[in-house]
């Protein structure tokens, strides 16, 4: 089966323009901590030998002389008396006594002059670290960013950065570990988010962007707070005509499925299926029959509702708890790009309606404009202003009002693309299904189809389709997520069960692997690559992958993999307009053609009021749902009651037909994941979106107390881990008497452990979590970031190397990559990577 790895020309890099010379500073400054603690420990030993040779002196000189004060110092030799050892060599007694008590007494002396030292030097080091601390917290880019984490704390900031930190109180000196998690967070290791972590266009361009930043309002709040007044507003209900929401009856009572919001996330705006009943006259009931999928205004309505005794007077606020149970949908189409306040003003212009909010969204605007442009200091009181105002409208609106979107001035080189073979995609490729869910829904779903209607097509929004087919056992295929041994036994396809064994085979071969390792490098190319062969070929030619790469460069030859996404632009979508003409060229123009028209991909543009999914749509063909409200733009978007399916049998799957008649796939270019969108969308991206790495390498190393580098060839799949007995440190941790001595027990034990002193802190995954804490950088050899990892430290903790080394620029680049396979294509050239 040829093969082609089609490289999107778009690769982006994350990264801080906060240095790490924080870090180089603290190094340097508890540089000589390790040979002083050292010293301490090599003076101990020495004062305790020095004990034990009095000890056996005075024993022996006892034994000749039968002298009880022998005795007496004997005892104050085993109890440290060091005064009373230290008078005794001013009085008579054998001068052998006097020599090893006095030679004890020195090393003792030694010992002493080395705990003070280190004392001092620790406390020096200690105040140091807190002065480059204050030093690099003043940076504006850490500054800028502090306000979605915590808005009060600006006014004691100030004071922090203008007190010298010798004279920090304790409120002050709180601000600490606060300040050092950003810092750790900026120029270590994490994810997009203001200015902490920005975002760059790789490649051999030179291009310089004028406009770093981005700001956008959280559409899913003021999707909230617009509908809302939209459905409850009397001008809007008169003015706004309404359609008629596909439902059933039973029993007096229309019933459907529509979509609400969810407390647990301040993201997403109605995107949770809900199954609603309501008891409506049977007179109604027959009028909205007839109107169902229509356009009606409150006229209409009113009109007929008015003919029913029980509803006379009563019109308009039977009209308005029909819209708010969203059996009638108001057909507003707000735009899901940037710039969602004048949208909702041009709304609101439109229907001549809310001139007492119009006000308030030109200052919310304005607002916005001046907390994006202002300094750190100067913008915050108009993050203030932005809260206030949008709790006013929604007191339960919560934090995260605002997203910032920052990227690099000017193009990087890109570091990877090179390192990354043509031949370690094909197999990943291939691998990747041995644990991907949407391969296994693909099947099972094709089964269902076929065991319902044969060959016989059907509309993709027929009730019963949805329901016997693409909604009856879906749920059964969450728990493959988040167990990697989960099988789903009652499966109808056959070839999840030939999946699951593989999986199984290889899971059990993995460990053996690590078990024989003997603590050295693991390379599991040859395995992973010896079970992807193995799948059948017709399941790894009859499926479309694409992949989002998360790579660190490491050395010239090297690359550290971190995860495997999606691919399909999902990411790259989100920063790909920032970056205006430099991120459009030929060959991108020629990816879009191979990966998208080609193969006649519809984008679905219902984003659900989640920002992380907002870009110009101009490249693809758009696929309208019937939930949500895009299905009301006017943009050419083709309705997926268009759809047609029909069952393939030479591949086992459904397809998808357009009004056309051409067989079409769908794509969702938003990191929102399946479960968390509506159930007809959820199971669209199960049945077209392969890519996402799901074998979690992790969870399979955590029965060992030590796990090896797990590489592939030049690609680093997993660093080396060491799993903490947080337990016994904790224990060891509270039994220090201050910090130096915490300092001490803590690097001693890491030394006795044979655990490296630089990593990062990562956190085992427990059933049922999606999300996990990001990585922490620590470094125990350095006082301040000690204290910040005591304090940080929790249950189920595991520490990983550091790799790459901090020296190297901790860029983390973004390459997506997508397999053309033969089926699709007639062309056999050789791939570019």
């Amino acid at each position: 089966m040829n093969v082609e790895v089609l490289k999107n020309p778009i690769v982006l890099f994350r990264g801080s323009d906060i240095p790490k010379t924080w870090y180089e500073q603290m190094q340097e400054q508890s540089a000589p901590l390790p040979a002083l603690l050292d010293a301490v420990e090599e003076t101990r030993q020495d004062a305790e030998e020095a004990s034990e040779r009095a000890v056996i002196r005075l024993e022996e000189l006892f034994a000749e002389t039968k002298n009880p004060d022998l005795l007496n110092l004997k005892r104050d030799l085993f109890n440290r008396r060091l005064e009373r050892l230290s008078n005794a060599l001013g009085k008579n007694h054998p001068e052998a006594a006097l020599k090893a008590i006095y030679d004890y007494l020195e090393s003792e002396n030694h010992h002493q002059t080395a705990v003070d030292a280190f004392k001092n030097a620790y406390h020096s080091a200690a105040e140091a670290n807190r002065g480059a601390l204050q030093e690099h917290a003043a940076h504006e880019d850490l500054a800028k960013s502090i306000a979605f984490f915590n808005d009060t704390i600006y006014e004691k900031l100030e004071k922090y950065l203008d007190t010298d930190h010798a004279g920090h109180n304790k409120k002050l000196r709180k601000l600490d570990f606060f300040l050092l998690k950003l810092l750790v967070r900026g120029s270590m290791k994490t994810s997009p988010f203001s200015y902490l972590t920005k975002t760059g266009l790789a490649g051999e361009g030179k291009e310089i962007f004028e406009n770093t930043s981005f700001c956008e309002m959280n559409h899913s709040i003021i999707l909230k707070i617009v509908h809302e007044f939209l459905r409850t507003d009397e001008a809007a209900l008169r003015k706004i005509p309404v359609k008629v929401e596909n439902f059933g009856v039973r029993d007096g009572k229309v019933y459907y499925v529509s979509q609400h919001s969810v407390n647990q996330s301040q993201k997403v705006f109605e995107t949770s299926d809900k199954f609603v009943e309501y008891p409506l006259h049977p007179g109604l009931i027959g009028y909205l029959m007839e109107q169902k999928k229509q356009t009606l205004t409150y006229v209409d309505f009113a009109e007929q509702a008015g003919q029913i005794p029980e509803y006379r007077g009563e019109e308009e606020a039977l009209f308005a708890k029909l819209i708010q149970l969203k059996l009638l949908r108001q057909q507003v189409d707000i735009p899901n790009n940037r710039g969602i306040l004048q949208s909702v003003r041009r709304l609101f212009g439109t229907y001549g309606i809310g001139e007492d909010v119009i006000g308030q969204l030109d200052e919310l605007d304005a607002e916005l404009k001046a907390f994006e442009k202002k300094g750190a200091f100067d913008r915050i009181a108009h993050w203030k202003r932005i809260g206030e105002l949008i709790r006013q409208a929604h007191p339960q609106s919560g934090k995260e009002l605002i997203y910032e979107d920052v990227i690099f001035g000017k193009t990087r080189q890109d570091l990877v693309s090179s390192i990354v073979e043509e031949d370690f995609m094909k197999v990943i490729g291939d691998f990747l299904l041995l644990f991907d869910v949407n391969v296994r829904v693909q099947y099972e779903i094709g089964r269902l189809f076929h065991e319902e209607y044969g060959d016989a097509p059907q509309k993709l929004t027929d009730s019963r389709l949805l329901n016997q087919v693409f909604f009856k056992n879906i749920h059964h295929f969450y728990p493959y997520y988040q167990n990697q041994r989960y099988r789903y036994r009652e499966a109808a396809a056959e070839e999840i069960g030939i999946l699951d064994d593989l999986r199984d085979g290889f899971l059990d071969e993995f460990s053996r692997l690590i078990e024989e390792s003997g603590g050295g490098d693991v390379d599991a190319g040859e395995l992973i690559r010896s079970y992807s062969e193995r799948i059948p070929a017709a399941i790894r030619r009859d499926i479309d992958i694409s992949c989002s790469l998360f790579l660190q460069y490491a050395d010239k030859d090297t690359v550290v993999l971190n995860d495997v996404y999606d691919g399909h632009e999902k990411f790259i979508s989100r920063f790909k307009d920032f970056f205006g003409e430099a991120a459009e060229n030929r060959e991108y123009a020629d990816y879009i053609n191979r990966v998208f028209r080609n193969r006649n991909y519809y984008e679905i543009d219902e984003l659900f009021g989640f920002n992380g999914g907002i870009h110009v749509r101009k490249d693809l063909k758009t696929a309208k749902l019937e939930v949500g409200y895009r299905q009301f733009s006017k943009d050419g978007g083709q309705p997926v009651s268009d759809i047609t399916v029909r069952y393939n049998p030479n591949t086992r799957k459904i397809e998808f037909l357009d009004s056309d008649g051409k067989i079409c796939r769908i794509v969702y270019k938003s990191s929102l994941v399946p479960i968390f969108l509506p159930g007809i969308l959820s199971v669209m991206l199960h049945l077209f979106q392969s890519g996402r790495m799901n074998f979690d390498i992790t969870a399979l190393l955590k029965p060992y107390r030590e796990a090896p580098r797990v590489t592939m060839g030049n690609v680093v799949l997993s660093r080396r881990k060491w799993q903490l007995q947080t337990e016994e440190l904790r224990e060891l941790m509270n039994g220090a008497a201050d910090p130096e001595e915490l300092y001490a027990r803590v690097n001693r034990y890491f030394e006795e452990k044979a655990l490296p002193k630089r990593f990062f802190l990562k956190y085992f995954r427990n059933e049922g979590d999606f999300v996990v804490e990001k990585p922490m950088f620590f470094d125990v050899s350095v006082p301040l970031l000690l204290k910040f990892f005591a304090n940080e430290l929790k249950d189920n903790a595991y520490i990983e190397e550091l790799l790459p080394d901090p020296e190297i620029p901790l860029n983390e680049f973004l390459v997506e990559y997508s397999l053309e396979k033969e089926r699709n294509t007639c062309r056999t050239s050789s791939s570019k990577a």
